[in-house]
């Protein structure tokens, strides 16, 4: 036997009409009262109806009997239903007025569907039409292979990461009435590799997901030193939660390796080798071999003593000294080595190769509440590019590099108030920065929207300070334009006054107009054009916005509408920035709403009888995927539309004749693109005869005697004839003029004759004679 999943989402339909009824049924007890005059003094004139068929979603569209369909008014809690006939006709009478949508809930084999608008006018039904799509299923057997082939009960199976269940004692397993689309199902079970597969379903879809399973495999291998060659013991083997150690011989044996590509890291416990990480592919449960060298650790090492400012020189506490590799373009950001303070503030760093370093002093006290020491290079450096070189040669041992760190609390202040004059916004965000004799920056503050700013923690010594706003010319204290020409600022205490007003830049003369091209669709590429500049701009930069509001992330020329933004509006503002220009943000005009395309609609069909008099009925086939689209019909005469043909059927009338009939259905959906799918033309149209005869055969049915046929009077004539002798209600090969001469092979047979009258535009139409006498 296999065992079945219980689905999430099975009951949610019933979920939601209990929750609907139960708050229905609160609703009633506690306004019955009010409820009671309102049923007295509610018209008929409220309420409507919506009728509509039932559709299978497969390529046929049959209609669906048994199938309940419910009418919500927006916000209502319980709603009047119907129930589909044997004609899939389903009709819900006492609809509330105004809008209102429809639901079907999840009744096996078909899915639910929710959400399908319709608008209710009181004495006019509404007509809706309804599409359900065939739930699809998974089943299969989980195996093992080779020597554990057969079933393995118990494996875990999951559907995407939503459904999870074990099979049974032979292994099967199934997942019924699932939902359409794309499924990711993994199968696991203890000691086997996982297996993932992924399918698209189809309406009514059955996909057999059996699997085989394969045996986690081993990996073995050696582990030796690169500089003796010898073995290494206690070097431990890790792939994940997986560990292996070595022995005496060096070798390690690691269980349980998933197939694959696999990254194993070979650690020694001793901390004399550096770690190492191996790559090795791993097939089903064949064992896999991988050794490893490791190198010595590097022996150079900086060591030094860290203490704070002040008189008593307290050992520094919760510092970490971090070395970094120098002279490197860019610099390194990743340290090398990392040394931490005992209790008196001492340090050492270990495991540095020869080379070039810095060092940083930076407080690692990550839950204090406020910074306790200010952080520096060694030696006594703001900056790194100042900082002092610690050369490391021959693996030695440097000692020495020692700090006195500063608490920020202890140090200078350098305040002072920026002017922006002609600033139409808030004078916030100007930098304000302290620079050392070589340029680099020491400190900074940005100004308050009163344009006032204090630098802090500024340690005693002279600086320039600069001032800078993207709307405004960059200035030095004090009113100088350059660096070189910029008033020295002594810092030995704090400092008050340091102003300045800033010169605002000036506009483009003229402003482009940013437009978008390309269609505002999911998944199809937007393209934002900024417009013509001067003087010209040197770069622009980007912000799409969904309805005004900032699309995070969305700061490139392009754009590519998602989810999110279907059925809204996007705009994109434009900042064009040139050297001594003010930049200048332009927004563009919006977009229609972001709407999704179809998938590929089917081109519809007809069927019918193509002869005036019959009626041809138009097939959209399932158009996705939207729940329930809303189609229109127009049907055309040679290419030409006939005036009044809007249905779904038509019926052909005489203006049709000799003409191919098409029809042009067009698909509508909320957020979807509206588009029309043309069927293929049907062949010419024609008429039947308004009369035709029995043919009648003159001549005895005597050997050797000649017979002749009488086609009689068809209408409207001219009509061309043409004519079959049978033998016993056989054609006689060769038999096709309007008369015939008996021969022997006819004796004692009954002779009859076919005439097939043809003419343009007519259905081509066959009348047969009474048979004669039996030839003698």
């Amino acid at each position: 036997m296999h065992t079945q999943a219980r689905i999430a989402g099975l009951s949610e339909g019933r979920s939601r009409r209990w929750r609907r009824m139960i708050g229905a049924a609160l609703a009633t007890v506690a306004m019955l009262g009010s409820l009671l005059v309102t049923a007295e003094s509610a018209s008929a004139s409220d309420f409507g109806t919506v009728t509509g068929i039932v559709h299978d979603g497969s390529a046929s569209g049959a209609p669906v009997a048994g199938i309940r369909v419910y009418a919500y008014n927006s916000g209502e809690e319980s709603g009047a239903s119907g129930t589909s006939g044997s004609d899939g006709r389903f009709t819900i009478t006492g609809v509330a007025a105004g809008s209102a949508y429809l639901e079907v809930e999840q009744q096996p084999p078909y899915l639910a569907v929710y959400g399908i608008p319709v608008t209710v006018v009181p004495g006019a039904p509404a007509t809706k039409d309804v599409v359900i799509q065939r739930s699809a299923s998974i089943f299969g057997t989980v195996t093992g292979d080779p020597p554990d082939a057969g079933p393995l009960a118990g494996a875990t199976v999951n559907l995407d990461n939503d459904v999870s269940l074990k099979t049974g004692s032979d292994g099967t397993f199934s997942i019924p009435n699932r939902s359409l689309g794309d499924h990711t199902v993994v199968v696991s079970a203890t000691g086997y590799n996982s297996r993932r597969l992924t399918t698209t379903l189809a309406a009514g879809a059955q996909w057999d997901a059996s699997v085989t399973l394969t045996r986690l495999s081993t990996v073995t291998g050696t582990v030796t030193a690169q500089d003796t060659g010898q073995p290494l013991e206690n070097v431990a083997v890790t792939l994940g939660s997986l560990r292996a150690t070595t022995g005496a011989a060096g070798q390690y044996s690691l269980r349980n390796v998933p197939a694959g590509s696999q990254t194993l890291r070979a650690s020694d416990l001793t901390g004399s080798y550096v770690l190492k990480a191996g790559t090795v592919t791993v097939v089903g449960s064949t064992p896999a071999t991988l050794d490893f060298t490791l190198t010595p650790e590097p022996t150079g090492r900086v060591s030094g003593r860290v203490v704070m400012a002040g008189p008593a020189a307290t050992p520094a506490v919760a510092v970490g000294v971090y070395f970094y590799r120098a002279g490197l373009t860019p610099a390194s950001t990743t340290s090398v080595s990392r040394g931490t303070l005992d209790a008196d503030g001492n340090y050492t760093a270990v495991h540095l190769p020869d080379g070039d370093y810095v060092a940083l002093f930076a407080d690692d006290c990550g839950e204090c509440e406020y910074e306790r020491m200010l952080t520096e290079w060694w030696d006594n450096s703001f900056v790194r590019k100042t900082s002092t070189i610690i050369h490391i040669v021959g693996g030695q041992a440097v000692t020495g590099v020692d700090a006195v760190l500063d608490d920020p609390r202890a140090l200078q202040t350098v305040s002072g108030t920026v002017t922006l004059p002609g600033s139409t916004r808030s004078t916030a965000r100007t930098l304000v920065e302290l620079l050392l004799p070589d340029g680099s920056v020491a400190a900074s503050a940005t100004t308050s929207s009163t344009g006032s700013y204090s630098v802090k923690s500024v340690r005693s010594a002279s600086y320039r300070v600069r001032f800078s706003n993207s709307e405004y010319r960059v200035a030095y204290y004090n009113s100088a334009a350059t660096f070189e020409s910029a008033a020295v600022v002594p810092v030995n205490g704090p400092v008050t006054g340091i102003d300045a007003t800033l010169t605002r830049l000036p506009p483009f003369t003229s402003t482009g107009t940013p437009t978008i091209s390309g269609r505002a669709v999911l998944q199809a590429t937007l393209t934002a054009s900024p417009g013509s500049w001067s003087p010209t701009a040197t770069t622009f930069t980007y912000q799409w916005k969904s309805d005004y509001q900032v699309i995070p992330g969305a700061t490139k020329s392009t754009f590519t509408p998602t989810l999110a933004e279907q059925g809204h509006r996007l705009n994109v503002a434009v900042t064009a920035s040139a050297p001594g220009i003010l930049p200048t943000t332009r927004t563009s005009a919006q977009t229609g709403p972001v709407l999704q395309d179809f998938y590929t609609p089917p081109v519809p069909t007809i069927s019918g009888t193509v002869v005036v008099g019959s009626t041809l009925t138009a097939r959209h086939g399932p158009w996705r995927p939207a729940a329930s689209p809303t189609f229109t019909y127009k049907w055309k005469r040679d290419g030409a539309v006939i005036s009044g043909a809007t249905s779904t059927m038509y019926k052909l009338v005489v203006a049709d004749m000799g003409k191919r009939i098409t029809v042009d259905i067009t698909g509508s959906a909320p957020n979807f693109v509206t588009i029309t799918r043309s069927s293929a033309a049907t062949t010419k149209v024609v008429r039947n005869f308004t009369a035709t005869a029995i043919p009648t055969i003159v001549g005895s049915p005597i050997v050797g005697r000649t017979l002749t046929a009488k086609a009689g009077t068809w209408t409207p004539s001219p009509v061309s004839f043409r004519f079959t002798w049978l033998r016993n209600g056989v054609a006689i090969p060769g038999a096709t003029a309007s008369s015939y001469a008996l021969t022997k092979a006819d004796s004692g047979a009954r002779i009859s004759v076919t005439v097939k009258g043809i003419k343009t535009d007519y259905v081509t139409t066959s009348r047969t004679s009474l048979q004669t006498k039996p030839v003698t």
